[in-house]
């Protein structure tokens, strides 16, 4: 075998090691400060909102970690934000605020995942868990955030979170923590929103991106074959 057929090899079990997951929310949804709860809806709107008798809403993701069994190395939210382009019956741009940018803040929920999706615990105590407990990670967003998918790494905590539900349901709570002050409920607010006239229906558009670690054995493979490519290389000079 030639040294760029053992380099080639060497690559393939590479990628084929990393064990890259792509997942699909299970379920999404939100739950506003008005104990308005859309569970399953699959909306994931969230921000300052005149809606029902809320204001702000906060949204929801929940993902199945059954495939994943090696600790998580690192993950990434792929979340689609639409576009008032999009072909779709109800357009709009999905960021929408007076200020330049807001900043969308990802937490951990306590809330069981079936109160959460079921919408059957208390909806003022669901709605306090999705913006407050540890920050998992964090983005700022703007109006050129519209029509783009917005990535939200998970930091060092995030990563703890997501390898604590390794092969079970794991949810992440969201929220708008830049929000000027509310106004009062029924008054039609200057909009502070992310994620606003989201496609409901199609789930692909909330992604959790994971890798996990080569395993040792690959690379001292690797370096064996490379060691073997040298020694080629020496004998045939």
């Amino acid at each position: 075998m030639g040294t760029r057929s053992i380099a080639g090899l060497f690559l393939s079990l590479l990628c084929l090691s990393a064990n890259a997951a792509t997942l699909t929310a299970v379920n999404r949804g939100y739950y506003s400060d008005g104990s308005f709860l859309a569970p399953g809806s699959g909306n994931y709107l969230v921000g300052d909102f005149y809606f029902a008798n809320s204001d702000e809403v906060r949204n929801f993701f929940v993902y199945n970690l059954a495939s994943v069994t090696d600790a998580v190395t690192a993950a990434t939210l792929h979340l689609y934000n639409p576009s008032a382009l999009d072909p779709r019956p109800l357009t709009g741009d999905g960021y929408r605020s007076p200020d330049p940018s807001e900043t969308y803040t990802v937490f951990d929920v306590t809330t069981p995942v079936g109160e959460l999706t079921g919408g059957t615990g208390s909806p003022a105590s669901t709605f306090a868990d999705l913006g407050s407990g540890t920050v998992l990670g964090s983005v700022i967003a703007t109006a050129a955030s519209n029509g783009t998918f917005i990535d939200i790494a998970l930091n060092s905590s995030g990563l703890a979170y997501l390898n604590a539900h390794l092969g079970s349901l794991v949810a992440f709570g969201g929220a708008l923590t830049t929000l000027g002050a509310i106004g009062p409920p029924h008054q039609e607010p200057p909009l502070e929103i992310l994620f606003g006239r989201n496609r409901a229906g199609v789930m692909s558009d909330t992604q959790l991106l994971t890798a996990v670690p080569i395993p040792p054995a690959v690379w001292l493979f690797g370096s064996a074959l490379g060691l073997i490519g040298v020694m080629r290389r020496k004998l045939s000079s």
